[in-house]
């Protein structure tokens, strides 16, 4: 059973500031890394919140007056944000794999937001029922040329 312990290491043993360094596990970092780790770890965390709120502002069928066009005409703000939460997952992976040396670190943060993504894709069309394995495809059919 793997076990997360995290105390600090100063002068009087990490009672008074400053903190340089902290163990975690029994390993043993600078503490300006678990910093860094934060502040990517927040920017990411930030980046796919915002990408979450364009999803739900869309669902309601709220457009923003400012349609962004970034250079290509699928890349609109969504996939700008998605994309910028990935790189600083890429780049955390990167930071956390040349601290640690970790190699399961690295590619955990560059192969599973990936297949995250994967799986909410086919999450929501499972949810809408879009193959329809066990449906009565004649109904559908009518359905989908009510819509035409």
């Amino acid at each position: 059973m793997f076990s997360l312990l995290v105390y600090y290491v100063g002068q009087d043993g990490g009672k008074t500031l400053p903190v340089t360094s902290v163990y975690i596990g029994a390993s043993l970092y600078p503490f300006w890394s678990v910093g860094v780790v934060t502040i990517l770890l927040s920017f990411s965390v930030l980046f796919y919140l915002v990408t979450l709120r364009i999803v739900e502002r869309s669902q309601v069928k709220i457009r923003s007056l400012h349609i962004y066009y970034l250079g290509c005409e699928g890349c609109g703000e969504y996939y700008f944000f998605l994309f910028t939460s990935y790189i600083f997952l890429v780049i955390l992976g990167c930071y956390l794999y040349t601290v640690t040396g970790n190699d399961l670190i690295w590619a955990s943060c560059v192969f599973l937001p990936i297949f995250y993504q994967a799986f909410v894709i086919f999450y929501l069309n499972w949810q809408e029922n879009d193959f329809l394995l066990f449906g009565d495809m004649a109904a559908f059919n009518r359905k989908i040329k009510k819509k035409k």
